[in-house]
C-alpha cells in the first residue's frame, strides 16, 4: 500500500474513532474483518485527490462466514434474514439471500452481510462470500485510534463489476477511479480472486471499460478556465 493511501486511511480514521475502536476490537478478538465498497473508495479517492460522487452513506464490512455470529455480538447488532433483489445497469436482475447486520456506533452506520446464496446476475451466479485467501490479501493500517483493516481493492473493484449500478452510485465511475490508483490487471491476486468469485465476461468487460476510462482520465489536457 502507498504511503499516500496510507495517510489517507490514518486521516479518515481520525475522523471515526468510535468505529475504529469497535473494529480494532474485533481484531483484537480474532475476527478479521475489512472495510471494504464505497467507504474504501472515498479513502482512496482522498489519497489521490480523484472525484467522488457522493460521500458513503455507510461502512461496508467483510466478515467471513464462520465470524460472521460473533462480529454481530461484538457489536452489539441484530441478525435478520434479508432476500435482495436489484436491477443491473447492463439489464439483468440480480438476486440473492443473506444474513444483514445493521448497527450504529456514534454517527456511523455500519452494515455486514453473509450471502447464504450466490450472487445471481441473470443466468450467472458469483461467489461473494469473504474467504481466507481474500483475508490474506488485506491490509491492516495502524492509527492514532487504533487498527483499521482494509480489504484488497480488487474485493471492491470486483464487486462493483458485478452489481454494476448507475445513478447516484456509480459503479462504472467508482472503479475507473480505483483504477487510476490501481491496475488490477498486473497484481495475481485479481486472477485468484476472479476464480473465487466465477467472474465472467461480462465482469472482466466492465473491468477493462473502467481501465479505459481510467486512462484516458489520466492523459487528458487540462482543461482552460475561463475568467
Amino acid at each position: 500500500m502507498t504511503s499516500n493511501l496510507m495517510q489517507a486511511a490514518r486521516e479518515w480514521a481520525a475522523e471515526h474513532p468510535l468505529f475504529i475502536a469497535a473494529i480494532s476490537n474485533l481484531e483484537q478478538q480474532g475476527i478479521q474483518a475489512a472495510v471494504f465498497s464505497s467507504a474504501f473508495h472515498h479513502i482512496v479517492c482522498r489519497a489521490f485527490q480523484l472525484p467522488s460522487l457522493r460521500p458513503p452513506g455507510d461502512i461496508d464490512l467483510l466478515v467471513m462466514r464462520d465470524q460472521f455470529d460473533e462480529a454481530a455480538r461484538l457489536l452489539g447488532g441484530y441478525v435478520r434474514l434479508k432476500q435482495v433483489t436489484f436491477s443491473t445497469h447492463d439489464g439483468h436482475e440480480a438476486t440473492f439471500i443473506a444474513r444483514e447486520v445493521v448497527v450504529h456506533i456514534g454517527p456511523d452506520e455500519i452494515q455486514l452481510m453473509d450471502p447464504l446464496t450466490p450472487l445471481a446476475v441473470g443466468p450467472h451466479e458469483y461467489q461473494t462470500d469473504y474467504t481466507q485467501h481474500a483475508v490474506k490479501a488485506r491490509t491492516v493500517v495502524e492509527t492514532g485510534q487504533g487498527l483499521l483493516p482494509l480489504a484488497h481493492m480488487v474485493d471492491t473493484i470486483g464487486m462493483y463489476a458485478i452489481i454494476q449500478r448507475d445513478g447516484a452510485k456509480n459503479d462504472a465511475h467508482n472503479a475507473a477511479t480505483l483504477i487510476r490508483a490501481y491496475d488490477p490487471f498486473v497484481d495475481p491476486y485479481t486472477t485468484e480472486r476472479a476464480r473465487d468469485m466465477g467472474w465472467n465476461t461480462r465482469v472482466w468487460s466492465f473491468i477493462k471499460a473502467a481501465q479505459e476510462t481510467a486512462h484516458a482520465q489520466q492523459s487528458a489536457p487540462p482543461q482552460l478556465i475561463q475568467t
